[in-house]
């Protein structure tokens, strides 16, 4: 959503960065970053649901590859908006915020994945069929 609002900001920081660029070389560099940004958005929204789906049904893989790609998340969100702040100083500050946001909420998925006993045990607990046996599974059978 931010890039979205900002994205005549990215228009004028790519003009500013690259005088050398038509108007129309800008505009495409401005909506690339704003339209990339948002199907990256998308696509990790589809692989978040399909690693919860597995998650839910108690499976340990998917909670190593949602573990991952939350870091990995953590790590390319930082960078994106130490980079695009630097570029374009009117989002800086809304980077940030939301990055602060995000990893807030990152690191609280990481916990409940590894930390409390009942998680632990709804990971380990698993029977043929991939349906847990934990006492206080999360997924109602």
């Amino acid at each position: 959503m931010l890039l979205w609002v900002h994205r005549a900001d990215f228009a004028l920081a790519q003009a500013r960065l690259h005088p050398e660029l038509s108007s129309v070389a800008v505009r495409d560099r401005a909506e690339g970053i704003v339209y990339g940004g948002l199907g990256t958005h998308l696509v990790l929204f589809v692989v978040y649901l399909v690693l919860a789906r597995g998650v839910l049904r108690g499976r340990p893989g998917a909670r190593v590859r949602l573990t991952a790609l939350l870091l990995a998340a953590s790590v390319a969100g930082g960078y994106a908006a130490v980079v695009l702040g630097g570029s374009v100083p009117t989002i800086r500050a809304g980077m940030m915020a939301v990055q602060a946001a995000s990893t807030a909420l990152r690191l609280t998925v990481l916990y409940l994945l590894w930390m409390p006993l009942t998680s632990r045990a709804h990971f380990t607990a698993i029977v043929a069929g991939g349906r847990s046996r934990a006492p206080d599974a999360i997924v109602p059978r």
